[in-house]
């Protein structure tokens, strides 16, 4: 975390002023705890340490992060920024951002399918406003793309009212009206449905691991009651 925070003072202007030559020796300072870190795994676990993906991916990124920034290996000063999805592991640490990630994950098969119908819609749409409006506003509706970005605008309401002025046709309100209600309001609602609907379902598939946990707990303490009570029935017959 604290490597992730002070990669991101880096990219202002007055945190590289402020510390000057020590910037560049703060960074080295993470890279050899991180180099360190993979070290002790690699003395711990052996070659069952790339087994896991996040471990391949941690001594890649040290890997690189070791080598200079200048000469030869300047080109690798763009992948060394990539030591920021490092912070992505604490979504495993977590148990909430765990089961948000893992909804987000499950829902990504139904969100393709969403996004499959969307742009159906987006197409069709995109074909009639380049025909309806393509000479009235040509730099919203000129082509298939413009009027693919300006759609976009639309639903996003960013910018909607400068892209409807532009158009100046008694069809335009016939157009963007339904496209804005659903494509901001029924897709939109739909996609928070179908995580919300993903989150649900991985609730109710943990619930029942922590019940077993729970009975597996009340066992273990039933069963050291009864040690603790024949231990004692042993110790009050040793001394009679």
């Amino acid at each position: 975390m604290l490597n992730a925070i002070t990669m991101g003072l880096e990219t202002f202007s007055w945190w590289g002023k402020l510390l000057g030559p020590s910037l560049s020796v703060i960074d080295r300072i993470f890279v050899w705890i991180f180099a360190a870190e993979i070290i002790l795994k690699l003395y711990a676990r052996g070659f069952r340490f790339f087994k896991s993906n996040w471990n391949n991916f941690d001594f890649i990124i040290v890997a690189l992060s070791l080598l200079p920034g200048n000469g030869v290996f300047s080109c690798f000063r763009v992948v060394r920024a990539l030591r920021i999805f490092r912070t992505a592991r604490l979504f495993g640490k977590i148990e909430n951002l765990r089961i948000i990630v893992s909804a987000m994950l499950k829902a990504l098969p139904n969100l393709g399918w969403l996004f499959v119908v969307l742009m159906i819609f987006f197409y069709i749409f995109a074909v009639l406003s380049t025909t309806l409006f393509g000479k009235i506003a040509p730099e919203q509706f000129g082509t298939l793309f413009s009027s693919f970005y300006s759609l976009f605008s639309l639903m996003t309401m960013e910018g909607w009212q400068d892209t409807v002025d532009a158009v100046r046709s008694p069809y335009a309100r016939w157009v963007f009206i339904p496209f804005m209600l659903i494509s901001s309001y029924i897709f939109l609602n739909l996609v928070i449905g179908i995580i919300v609907a993903a989150m649900e379902d991985i609730l109710k598939q943990e619930q029942p691991q922590e019940k077993e946990r729970e009975q597996l707990l009340n066992e273990i303490k039933n069963l050291s009651q009864q040690i603790s009570e024949i231990k004692e029935l042993l110790d009050s017959r040793k001394e009679k």
